[in-house]
């Protein structure tokens, strides 16, 4: 019986709990890191949302801002070429539309010869909506920016 070895049982009971004890431990750290993980993920996730909710927010702020700008661009226009003292009624400036009233027929048609000689805006409607108290015709005019 020579080269015969035996491990005594509570020597193989000791190295099976050691074992156990180390698969234990590295369980545990696997299930804390993979929490660690699954946390940040989360975080992040939730950034991702608020960023692009915060972007589809002020993504139509931009294009009111494009829309405010040529409504000013118009405006502008309006106020160097068409303005210069004159009287006007229920003016309304739109996008690139500018629709307003004018009494008297003779200032009707002198304003839009202004406007034909200015080059920056295109008459789109001029009709008569009827007389004012002293028999004065109430025209308006629609007109939009070149």
């Amino acid at each position: 019986m020579k080269g015969l070895y035996f491990l005594p049982k509570w020597y193989v009971k000791n190295l099976s709990t050691q074992m156990g004890r180390r698969f234990k431990f590295i369980i545990v750290l696997l299930l804390i890191i993979n929490l660690l993980l699954v946390n940040l993920f989360i975080a992040n996730k939730n950034k991702l949302t608020a960023l692009e909710d915060k972007l589809r927010k002020t993504a139509p702020v931009e294009k009111n801002l494009d829309y405010d700008d040529r409504t000013f661009k118009c405006f502008s226009n309006f106020y160097e070429c068409v303005w210069k003292e004159r009287n006007f009624k229920d003016i309304s400036i739109h996008d690139g539309n500018v629709d307003f009233s004018v009494e008297d027929e003779k200032d009707c048609f002198s304003l839009a010869g202004d406007i034909e000689k200015s080059n920056k805006f295109i008459i789109e409607d001029l009709k008569c909506l009827g007389t004012a108290g002293d028999q004065k015709k109430i025209w308006q005019i629609g007109l939009r920016l070149k």
